[in-house]
């Protein structure tokens, strides 16, 4: 039999993503029942779920010294997705073949089970979880947490059971449920409180410098019109903020979430950006769980227009807006955002 480490992404004090579905709460129960299932079929499963850690790089820092103090022959790591999309795709390490192997095996089982598009194995050297286990590892994106046809297809058991299915090649059911899990898609809560106020800070570093915080729309991030963005930073009074760039080096950037802090210092998880020019930028703020559901607005101007673009609206397409802030083309000058 087979060795595992599996865990569920984030926690509740940085949480992950949220809108119809909550991450941190169905990954925990995917978690729970993936296990249960490997167990029940004779293989030794290690939980290296991480509750404890208050920022985003103390979470993945716990969830890998748990994956690497053990021996197994894979790291599972569950999450569901945001950012507008639809379907399920698992990232595995560049390079690595039996990790590409066992993305693609897991990928196509959940496609198949939950209905939903199969959008393939994803090769990365950018998600920390991958970098850094010792062991071959493969990230779950479940579904997406924003999309309702995601939504309305969602099943915990036949998620976890695809999961295994794909790790193992075979097809095991459960003989308990294991606490907390549903095959019924998740209800909306029965009351949604109200989140109040919640303020924005982000920085950059532009012309060799980094630039001093800014909150909400009392200003804007840059040095002056003219002079490219190349390190972006966020952080939120509540809730989490989401975040991507797209550079002139690299195009679209992987996802960083910031809960209270960033640190532009950090090229590695404490900021956005590789060091070349900002071309693009996607937000997507994640309202604590039982609040009523907030957004981040963002506008930039780039270079060779002084003047700010249309607002762009978390991720959001439609009625002028493309998703992102920014041309793809040209590289940014100031940002402004503010939560609402």
């Amino acid at each position: 039999m087979a060795k595992y480490n599996v865990h569920a992404g984030h926690n509740s004090i940085v949480p992950g993503a949220g809108k119809y579905l909550d991450e941190v709460a169905e990954d925990r129960k995917v978690k729970n029942e993936v296990i249960s299932l490997l167990k029940s079929a004779g293989n030794t499963v290690y939980d290296c779920t991480d509750d404890k850690g208050k920022t985003q790089g103390a979470n993945l820092a716990n969830i890998v010294a748990k994956c690497n103090a053990h021996s197994v022959d894979l790291d599972i790591s569950i999450h569901l997705n945001a950012g507008g999309g639809t379907g399920v795709e698992v990232y595995y390490y560049t390079g690595d073949s039996t990790g590409q192997a066992y993305a693609a095996a897991v990928s196509a089982a959940i496609s198949e089970a939950l209905g939903i598009p199969n959008r393939g194995a994803k090769a990365t050297t950018g998600l920390y979880v991958l970098s850094n286990t010792k062991a071959t590892a493969i990230l779950v994106e479940c579904c997406f947490v924003d999309n309702k046809t995601d939504q309305a297809a969602w099943n915990v058991t036949k998620c976890a059971q695809a999961i295994v299915k794909g790790v193992t090649g075979k097809t095991v059911s459960a003989t308990t449920k294991p606490e907390g899990s549903t095959s019924k898609p998740a209800s909306k809560p029965a009351v949604k409180k109200n989140l109040g106020n919640v303020d924005i800070f982000y920085a950059c570093n532009a012309g060799g410098k980094n630039w001093p915080e800014v909150k909400n729309r009392l200003d804007w991030c840059g040095k002056a019109d003219g002079v490219a963005l190349k390190y972006l930073g966020l952080r939120v009074s509540k809730g989490a903020i989401k975040g991507r760039v797209y550079t002139r080096a690299s195009g679209w950037l992987p996802w960083i979430t910031f809960t209270n802090s960033y640190n532009l210092n950090d090229h590695a998880n404490g900021c956005l950006g590789d060091g070349s020019d900002i071309l693009a930028i996607e937000l997507y703020y994640i309202t604590p769980p039982g609040y009523v559901y907030k957004k981040v607005y963002y506008r930039v101007s780039v270079i060779g227009n002084n003047s700010f673009y249309s607002a762009q609206i978390d991720d959001e397409t439609g009625s002028g807006m493309d998703g992102y802030a920014g041309d793809k083309k040209n590289a940014v000058d100031k940002l402004q955002a503010w939560i609402a």
